[in-house]
């Protein structure tokens, strides 16, 4: 087997793209896990309306940012492959 190594276990991506694409995922979700978690968590035991609003968008952001991460590796790593992949997910299938 080939690829990159899967969280802890000794389990491998048996195709190496696969596994570079999880490896980015990691990377992002690892460095943007405690700022995304601290701005919900603030917002929740605040008594300020305005806070709640603006870690909500700044999670709508982070999502939004993190589906534009995942296009553009998938695309990086798979080639024609993940445009396939984006129309369907998009509902553009049959076209």
């Amino acid at each position: 087997m080939s690829g990159s190594h899967f969280a802890r276990d000794e389990v491998y991506y048996q195709d190496r793209r696969i596994g570079e694409i999880a490896g980015w995922c990691r990377v992002w979700t690892e460095g943007m896990f405690v700022p995304i978690y601290k701005a919900r968590m603030k917002a929740r035991t605040s008594d300020n309306p305005k806070l709640d609003i603006l870690s909500r968008r700044a999670c709508d952001r982070y999502r939004d940012a993190t589906f534009a991460l995942l296009v553009a590796v998938d695309h990086m790593s798979l080639g024609e492959a993940a445009f396939n992949v984006r129309r369907h997910y998009q509902g553009d299938s049959d076209r």
